[in-house]
């Protein structure tokens, strides 16, 4: 289930991630990819994690097992669809920040049209439901109908759709790997190795104006509200170009691949119980919705 890919990058023994004096204790850095683009980036632990359309594809397997349950009790629910098109294109498009040039000069930081928040709620639409509708959705009120399964319909398609392991037939914890992609990420950034990155990165854009510690501080600077202004699109346009002069994306990919391996090793048994599970749960899913 290990997969290293990387997009548009070369790499290079000459490795700025591994001060000798500074890495004892610290994961093995191996070669260092040149990359800026993080559209189609993988990290090792993604092959233990839902991608964008896969998730999609779940969500849309759990409102129609909801929908299908209402019938039974002869209640027509309307559950509003996800907007399409927005939020990030990929899972770690923004991961190390803004990598797009172009994005940065016409946008800046922020999402532009795929920006969830300048939508309207997704549930706009959708109408109040009445007290039985409510009751026979969530298994719980005063006056539940007969054979309103536990949890509701709700609870049913949850349970329909639960990660169960197929060896065994036991429940894994499918939480787990985006709970160490969040551990690989923070450890990444407490790496002295990145700090280095992190360092030349700060040096550049001192150098053009800005003064920022961190590649992720842009994001916080109240300067940039409103957002969009033309401050906000040269500090973007900036950022991106030092990013790619100090190959910082390449550097923090490779820190934290390397505490993703090891991650995976400690926790083998259970990732390995999660991709049998996944794999069900995906072939139940695609039974589901009619996808392949």
């Amino acid at each position: 289930m290990l997969s290293l890919t990387v997009t548009a990058c070369s790499t290079s023994s000459d490795d700025p991630t591994n001060p000798p004096s500074s890495t004892a204790g610290l994961p093995p850095v191996g070669d260092v990819p040149t990359m800026l683009d993080t559209i189609g980036l993988r990290l090792p632990l993604d092959s233990y994690l839902p991608t964008l359309d896969e998730a999609a594809q779940l969500g849309a397997a759990q409102r129609g097992l909801v929908r299908r349950c209402m019938k039974r009790f002869d209640i027509t629910i309307v559950i509003p669809e996800p907007p399409a098109g927005l939020g990030l294109k990929s899972r770690n498009e923004r991961r190390y920040g803004l990598t797009d040039p172009v994005a940065a000069a016409k946008i800046g930081y922020g999402l532009g049209k795929r920006d969830p928040s300048t939508q309207p709620s997704g549930h706009a639409g959708a109408p109040t439901l009445k007290p039985k509708a409510l009751a026979v959705l969530t298994g719980e009120g005063p006056s539940v109908p007969a054979g309103v399964p536990t949890g509701g319909c709700h609870g049913e398609a949850q349970r329909r759709l639960a990660f169960i392991d197929p060896i065994g037939g036991k429940p894994v914890d499918e939480n787990l790997p985006q709970r160490l992609s969040l551990e690989s990420f923070q450890q990444s950034q407490d790496d002295p190795r990145l700090s280095q990155a992190s360092s030349e990165w700060s040096s550049c854009m001192h150098s053009k104006g800005h003064e920022y510690q961190k590649p992720l501080d842009p994001y916080g600077d109240p300067k940039f509200q409103p957002p969009g202004s033309a401050l906000e699109r040269q500090t973007a346009t900036d950022d991106v170009a030092c990013k790619e002069s100090t190959n910082l994306v390449g550097r923090w990919y490779a820190v934290e691949s390397a505490y993703q391996i090891r991650l995976i090793k400690d926790h083998e048994a259970e990732l390995t119980a999660i991709a049998r599970a996944a794999s069900a749960n995906r072939e139940l899913v695609h039974a589901l919705v009619g996808t392949r």
